[in-house]
Order: C-alpha cells, then structure tokens, then sequence
C-alpha cells in the first residue's frame, strides 16, 4: 500500500533523482527508504537459482543469475541461512531504473564467503550505479583472500543494516560519489590496517 502511495507521490511531483535534501522529490524517496518498501514486491531467493549454502559447493554462478534476475525487474535477493561459498566475485550493475536490494535471513545467519585463491583484485560484492538500495542481516566474509568485501561505485542513498564485513584487505571500498547511511557495521580483521572502510570523502557516509 505504502509503495503505491509513493509511486502516485512521484507521479505528481516527478522523479528527477534529486540529491538536495529540501526538494520533494528526495524526501519522497527517502520515504521509501525509511518505510522498508521501496521496491515491488519481487523476492529473488539465490537457492531458487541453484544455490547450496552449504560452505563448500562455489555458489557464485547461481548467485549471479540471482542477483542478474532481480537486475531486470527490480526486488530483493534473499539468502536464507547458510554458508555461501564462492570462487569469483559477484557483480551488480545497474542497467535499469529498478531498486535491488540485498537482503540475509536473520543477523549473522547469512553468510558469502570467499573460498577461491588469493587475489588482489578481487571484491566479493560490487554494486554499481545503484539508488536506493539497502544491505542486511549479511556477512561478507573475505577469508584473508580477497582484496575487498565490498565495493560500491556511483551509489546513492544507500542504507547498510546490521552487516559485517571480516577479513578482506579492505572492508568497504568505495569509488566515485557514493551516498549512504550506515545504521550498523562492523569490519572485522582487515589486513590493511586502517583501510577497513577506503574510497571518497567519509563526510558523506553517516551512520548511527
């Protein structure tokens, strides 16, 4: 219900993508944000798509047509409980004008982690051009492997929710204008130091 009153608010005042917090328009879409409904009701569970999530099996291919699906109409990639296990890294790349949002089960009940050779170059989740999308009850877990959990390209208005990022070079990279909110994460053994969150301006980035 909440999501059609915020389709019919964007019909009236038009959507234009705005980033200035007086405008209508953003406060309609970080109404969206606020209300946990700013996408259609599309769940794309990665075990539908041949996921095991059992620890050992490399998930990666069956993840990406996951998260490849969700890309086309818009929704929630949904992992149940379990173990991820994957050998290459997975990519969203906004090609189209829907919201995909990355959603586990249950705090610390939903892990991807990286069980390939060691690369410098390699990210266990990128997301580029994305708006509006949140990240939850996940834990992208590095291994000591890969070269970052995550990273985020020429994102906005992004909200992180109870994730925890373990054991990559760098915890959260960031490139290119990214705008989000962090209302909980956690980076935990970080090889690089201080590098556990790197990339642009950290004013941009709040959290509470």
């Amino acid at each position: 219900v909440l999501n059609n009153a915020i389709e019919q608010l964007e019909a009236v005042v038009g959507v234009t993508n705005s980033t200035d917090p007086t405008s209508l328009d953003y406060k309609v879409r970080n109404l969206a944000i606020a209300s946990g409904d700013n996408t259609k009701d599309n769940v794309y569970n990665v075990k539908d798509y041949g996921a095991g999530g059992n620890g050992v099996i490399d998930d990666a291919a069956a993840i990406q047509s996951c998260i490849n699906a969700a890309d086309n109409l818009g929704g929630t990639v949904y992992f149940p409980v379990g173990i991820y296990a994957i050998k290459s890294g997975l990519t969203l790349n906004i090609t189209t004008n829907q919201v995909v949002n990355f959603r586990g089960a249950s705090e610390g009940g939903s892990v991807i982690k990286w069980t390939g050779i060691y690369s410098p170059t390699t990210y266990l989740l990128t997301i580029i051009g994305c708006e509006y999308t949140f990240i939850e009850d996940i834990i992208l877990w590095g291994s000591s492997l890969a070269s970052s959990c995550l990273k985020l390209v020429s994102c906005h208005f992004m909200e992180i929710n109870r994730v925890r990022l373990m054991e990559g070079d760098v915890g959260l990279y960031m490139e290119s204008p990214v705008t989000m909110m962090f209302r909980s994460l956690d980076t935990t053994g970080c090889s690089i130091g201080t590098y556990c969150i790197k990339g642009v301006d950290p004013s941009i980035v709040t959290g509470k």
